[in-house]
């Protein structure tokens, strides 16, 4: 049974603790991969520059 006033969705999360997951996935991972990405694609591009294509003109 769920304790005081707090509404239980449908998966059994609380609403606090759906809260507490989207700051997690918003703040922490989400800009996180973002980094990641954005850093492998310049290594990729930094690679790519000096294996194969020689540095911009």
């Amino acid at each position: 049974m769920a304790k005081g006033n707090q509404h239980i969705s449908s998966e059994g999360l609380t609403p606090r603790s759906e809260g507490r997951q989207f700051f997690v996935l918003a703040v922490i991972i989400l800009p996180l991969l973002l980094v990641l990405g954005v850093a492998a694609y310049g290594f990729i591009v930094w690679m790519l520059q000096i294996f194969f294509f020689g540095p911009p003109a």
